[in-house]
């Protein structure tokens, strides 16, 4: 086992995900991110990450969230589920 880095594995015991420091290997991996677009910029150097332009139509998940509440509280007032 390497510090900063753990496995993680599946129900068969396969590993499927690494969970990797960022604060510990960031500066390695940063290259990395920046070039296949997972961070517009570089948090190590303290730049402010861009935020992305949604595509037209799109919603926010904070508006994905929200309208789905308020339709499951709509239709438990019509049925009257508390």
């Amino acid at each position: 086992m390497i510090k900063g880095i753990q496995i993680e594995r599946n129900s068969k015991g396969t590993p499927t995900y690494a969970r990797i420091s960022i604060k510990k290997y960031g500066a390695r991996l940063m290259p990395f991110f920046l070039e296949n677009g997972i961070i517009l910029e570089n948090h190590l150097l303290k730049q402010p990450v861009k935020t992305a332009k949604l595509p037209k139509g799109s919603v926010t998940s904070k508006e994905f969230w929200n309208d789905g509440f308020k339709i499951v509280n709509e239709m438990c007032n019509q049925y009257g589920i508390v």
